[in-house]
C-alpha cells in the first residue's frame, strides 16, 4: 500500500514545505521576539518587587 506522500513527488513536496516553513518562520520569529520581550518585562517586574 502506498501513502499519498509516497506517490506525491518528493521534490514538489519539499518545495511546498519549504515555502510554508519560510512563511511560518517569519511569523514564529516575530512571535518569539514578542514572547521574549514580555517574559523579560515580567521577570523585571518580579525582580524589582
Amino acid at each position: 500500500m502506498h501513502t499519498a506522500f509516497e506517490t506525491f513527488p518528493s521534490s514538489l513536496l519539499h518545495s511546498l514545505l519549504g515555502l510554508i516553513l519560510e512563511d511560518n518562520l517569519k511569523l514564529i520569529e516575530s512571535g518569539v521576539e514578542i514572547g521574549l520581550q514580555s517574559c523579560m518585562l515580567k521577570r523585571r517586574k518580579i525582580f524589582f518587587k
